[in-house]
């Protein structure tokens, strides 16, 4: 997306075309607004004094948080999930395959602007799991002469960007519920939901660029309408690129190298001093109530295409580490030659720490254009059926276009998951277009 995929271009009134926004991303995100004629700047060092949320953002219950736990999406039971849709053009058609493999027992809660609310009940009608999903609407806020300070995942600064006087949305734009938030539980079984400070970018108005600032995510607080409990912590992350765990005892969290710029860029909105890595890690460490942080990558970016761990690996029970490995000829471009080259030495070197930490690593199969596509093959969703006590795999496929390849590779890909005990049931996606997968469109709460 980072998971920036399609999303950042969006809260400026245009659809992007990729979940993930690299350098090319900014470019891109610049290049529409000047397509449109909108006045656009880049401040690599804006003057953020204040931020809506600064203060609670800072300061979480830490006790609370110290009475919870966090379970391994492998032990989830699909009880209850978070989908959410963007704020301009709101439709499901990305998760309706998943929606319709979801158990029968799941409760949908859908994170919604409520300006679309009967476009998407008449969405609804009809379908199988309409009586399932309860609407969480909130007000997009639609106002013009904005500035949009964005947080990319390779800058250490906040970027700055000025839309003028055309109107534009200023709260949360996102279809990737994964990115949103990481979920821990509470003493009493109910899930606890730990918000980062935003989640792409903060917002104010142009005019007044001292005032005080916004988060896109503060419109997340409508789910506590939902009977959920929010704890904003003070360090920005994407869902994304955090993965949880307990092996040999230990509680473990996973974090992408990426987090550390986009906590760093963040911090800025609140008048910090420049975050350092131990002060990130030891936040997300307390904040997950985690015994060991482990960081996954080089000191540099993430690579283009396996920017977030959950399009590099899935954890399973019994401590086994499931790893995306590229199978197939390269590519014959030397751009993409590179970047798959990128790709294999992230996940050699997620394979060599994983075992360093005890697990047993079983390879996922994907091939070489499944990668450079943003087709993970891994970006799966674990759980356990709650009625049958099953474990299962709702595992991606996509349209067939490699002279049977596709299936091979699905089938093969099956066969690994079912040696693991687990059930697998295929979903049909689109989302690679959008650079997502299913495991990004879903954030199981319990």
């Amino acid at each position: 997306m980072d998971r920036s995929k399609a999303d950042n271009a969006v809260a400026l009134g245009k659809v992007g075309p990729s979940r993930h926004v690299r350098r090319p991303g900014v470019m891109l995100c610049l290049g529409l607004l000047a397509a449109a004629g909108f006045a656009s700047s880049l401040a690599l060092a804006p003057r953020l004094l204040r931020s809506e949320g600064a203060e609670s953002a800072g300061r979480p219950d830490w006790d609370r948080l110290a009475e919870c736990r966090f379970v391994p999406e492998y032990d989830r039971r699909l009880n209850k999930v978070l989908i959410s849709v963007r704020a301009n053009g709101a439709s499901l058609a990305l998760h309706h395959e998943l929606l319709m493999r979801l158990p029968e027992y799941t409760q949908v809660i859908l994170l919604m602007p409520a300006g679309y609310l009967s476009a998407i009940e008449a969405e609804l009608k009809g379908k199988p799991y309409a009586d399932r999903i309860r609407i969480a609407a909130y007000d997009p806020d639609v106002q013009p002469n904005l500035l949009f300070y964005y947080v990319f995942p390779d800058k250490d600064r906040l970027v700055e960007v000025s839309v003028g006087p055309r109107p534009a949305a200023r709260r949360l734009d996102s279809v990737w519920a994964q990115d949103l938030l990481e979920v821990t539980t509470g003493p009493n079984g109910r899930p606890v939901l730990l918000v980062p400070p935003v989640h792409k970018y903060f917002s104010g108005v142009a005019a007044n660029r001292d005032d005080r600032l916004e988060s896109d995510n503060a419109c997340l607080q409508v789910l506590s309408a939902e009977q959920l409990e929010l704890q904003r912590v003070p360090v920005a992350f994407r869902g994304g690129n955090v993965l949880v765990d307990r092996i040999n005892g230990r509680r473990v969290v996973f974090i992408g190298s990426d987090t550390f710029r986009t906590a760093r860029a963040a911090s800025q909105a609140f008048g910090r001093q420049e975050l350092t890595e131990s002060e990130i890690i030891a936040c997300l460490k307390r904040a997950l109530n985690a015994d060991l942080v482990v960081v996954m990558g080089r000191s540099g970016p993430q690579p283009e295409h396996i920017f977030h761990l959950d399009q590099a690996m899935m954890l399973l029970h019994g401590g086994v580490a499931v790893v995306a490995r590229i199978v197939g000829g390269a590519p014959d471009a030397p751009e993409q030659a590179t970047k798959l080259a990128d790709a294999r030495d992230f996940l050699s070197e997620a394979r060599s720490r994983l075992r360093e930490l005890g697990y047993r690593v079983v390879d996922l199969a994907t091939s070489a254009q499944d990668v450079l596509q943003f087709r993970h093959r891994i970006n799966a969703i674990p759980y356990v059926d709650a009625e049958t006590g099953q474990r299962t795999v709702l595992m991606p496929v996509f349209p067939s276009g490699q002279g049977g390849s596709d299936e091979r590779l699905a089938e093969r890909n099956s066969q690994t998951l079912r040696s693991l005990g687990c059930r697998v049931v295929r979903v049909p996606t689109q989302a690679h277009n959008l650079h997502g997968g299913i495991h990004c469109l879903v954030n199981v709460l319990e």
